[in-house]
């Protein structure tokens, strides 16, 4: 078998690929680094709902993006085709967006010229781990019903911190991920961290890793406190 440190290859664009999608990009008067590509739909795993994504959108967008809606991995299908999907319970393109249809040999180039990509955690994500892009990537847990109403992560493969981590299996960079509660509002604060400059999260890495070792050192302290007390009294 391949041994631990076996890391996957990352894929190879052709030119020609890369060209069709700067035609498609151009043809869409995109703004290029400015614009998200949402890709919301998932083979197997459980969706998130269609207001979720247009709430994810209007926010997007009183930040500046233009925002494009990933409808169907292929290319030459029809919006007639699309709409059948959604009969079939997919849900409808996030309000506000762009529909696009990407086919696999394109979507890596577009969405390094969008710069920016938020996916449900799906099969495709495998391949956008690997995309020179700001990317954002949402695994959907429940929360449990009894207290404390923890969150259950065995229906995305134990989440952003599990075995389905893309920055765990691929070693994806400039990546975020997060686990996100099906079947609740979308909370801006998810965008929080993401939104943030490389320099500005930079900063706010190192200000939470202080933090936590100041949380730490207090803690550490109290217990030296606690033990020279026993042992006086001893």
């Amino acid at each position: 078998g391949l041994p631990d440190t076996a890391r996957p290859k990352p894929p190879t664009i052709k030119s020609e690929y890369r060209e069709a999608a700067q035609t498609r990009f151009a043809e869409l008067n995109l703004e290029p680094g400015r614009t998200v590509v949402l890709f919301p739909y998932t083979g197997t795993a459980p969706r998130f709902g269609a207001s979720f994504w247009s709430d994810l959108t209007s926010t997007l967008t009183q930040e500046g993006f233009q925002v494009t809606t990933n409808m169907s991995v292929s290319a030459s299908r029809k919006r007639s085709r699309l709409v059948g999907d959604h009969e079939k319970g997919r849900p409808p393109m996030a309000e506000g967006s762009v529909a696009i249809g990407l086919s696999l040999e394109e979507m890596l180039g577009f969405v390094e010229i969008a710069g920016n990509v938020i996916a449900a955690a799906s099969g495709i994500c495998d391949l956008l781990a690997f995309s020179n892009s700001h990317k954002l990537f949402m695994f959907p847990c429940k929360r449990q019903d009894t207290p404390p109403f923890d969150l259950d992560l065995s229906i995305c493969l134990g989440g952003a911190s599990g075995g389905g981590s893309l920055r765990r299996c691929y070693g994806a960079r400039d990546c975020e991920e997060h686990n996100v509660v099906l079947d609740e509002a979308f909370d801006r604060s998810l965008l929080d961290r993401w939104l943030l400059t490389p320099e500005e999260r930079t900063r706010h890495d190192i200000e939470e890793r202080l933090y936590k070792l100041d949380v730490e050192r207090a803690k550490l302290l109290t217990d030296l406190d606690s033990m020279e007390a026993c042992a006086s009294s001893g």
